[in-house]
């Protein structure tokens, strides 16, 4: 609240940087706590514990928004003003906080597919030689009409990229 004034504030100074700043700070503060109480949750359920915050699917979902509305107010007034440097940083974050929930999940449940690489000339399977896959599901990774063919998940692997086959 109190940021979303000062970028306020800035954008009636017509500091249009700082205003930027402001909401990517907003969007920044907004974005961390929340991955915060996610992990905190979630590795309470992957011990076996109860929830510390007891946060829900719908929390998450509406406090994710909020915050990407945040980082979308800083990107529309960096690109206003041609701050490459502010757009990057947005894009920095959102990646950030992205790659965040991705390690999360794929550190706290089994991957769904494990594929083995074999050499040719010893057909034993070798631990070291394998690919993890985590199917994490999407929503807006759905099949739809027309040219998207989409499964619903997001398809993480480890090592990544996996090698060519």
């Amino acid at each position: 609240q109190a940021l979303e004034e000062l970028a306020n504030v800035f954008q009636r100074m017509g500091d249009k940087k700082a205003q930027g700043k402001a909401y990517m700070l907003t969007a920044n503060m907004l974005l961390n706590q929340l991955s915060d109480e996610v992990e905190t949750d979630t590795q309470a359920e992957f011990d076996k514990k109860a929830p510390k915050v007891g946060i829900t699917t719908a929390d998450v979902q509406r406090r994710t928004d909020n915050g990407l509305q945040y980082a979308n107010k800083a990107s529309k007034v960096f690109e206003e003003i041609n701050d490459e440097e502010g757009k990057q940083m947005v894009a920095d974050h959102i990646q950030a906080v992205y790659d965040k929930a991705i390690q999360l999940y794929c550190r706290t449940n089994e991957p769904d597919m494990i594929y083995y690489m074999q050499n040719k000339d010893t057909p034993q399977m070798d631990e070291s030689k394998c690919i993890k896959e985590w199917k994490i599901p999407m929503s807006s990774f759905a099949k739809t009409e027309g040219m998207d063919q989409g499964d619903g998940f997001l398809h993480i692997y480890d090592p990544h990229p996996p090698p060519k086959m």
